[in-house]
């Protein structure tokens, strides 16, 4: 259920105010926010990852993102695998976050248990603590809340995006966006 339409993008959207729990990659006083709704088994938000990233390290400080789950039910891995680099980012922080996630999307056919351990001990936390976290689901409320604030937006599919510019107007899109795309709504603000 993605793709590249931007179907989203003259409705109202509303989404959870960005905080300091989220996990936020590049400048955090950017003025210029895309908070992504994504899914770790989704091909299309595997494929979107790199744009993503691109584009805040070519807008230099001018452009923040935002990453928030939205695992699909037709991806069995999807929400263990939120559930996983939830624990990541709590043991390690939020750079070991950002890395445990994408090699996530780098090992989508790998997705289980097995590969978050060692993706975590690459990332410095210990396969107890990781382990004690993944079992204790304790994460899984903030995965399904995340979940949630995409489907009142209008998310429908993922990865789901919402650009958000410094006087506080959002744009929505849906898909998997090539760079020129993003550019143009980022632009448009």
């Amino acid at each position: 259920m993605a793709g590249g339409g931007n179907e989203n993008q003259n409705q109202e959207v509303n989404i959870a105010e960005i905080t300091e729990k989220d996990h936020l990659f590049g400048n955090p006083n950017a003025p210029i926010k895309i908070v992504e709704y994504s899914d770790f088994e989704c091909p299309f938000c595997s494929r979107f990852h790199p744009t993503v990233e691109q584009v805040v390290q070519e807008f230099d400080g001018e452009v923040a993102w935002v990453y928030r789950h939205f695992p699909l039910n037709i991806h069995a891995n999807a929400e263990p695998a939120a559930e996983a680099s939830e624990c990541v980012a709590e043991l390690g922080g939020n750079d070991a976050f950002w890395s445990f996630s994408e090699e996530l999307f780098n090992n989508q056919r790998g997705l289980g248990e097995s590969l978050y351990l060692q993706l975590a001990a690459a990332e410095g936390v210990s396969e107890s603590a990781m382990q004690s976290c993944l079992d204790s689901d304790r994460h899984l409320a903030k995965v399904r809340s995340d979940m949630q604030d995409a489907i009142n937006a209008g998310g429908r599919g993922t990865p789901f995006s919402v650009v958000i510019g410094e006087n506080g107007d959002m744009v929505p899109f849906s898909g998997a966006l090539p760079y020129e795309s993003v550019v143009s709504v980022i632009n448009s603000l």
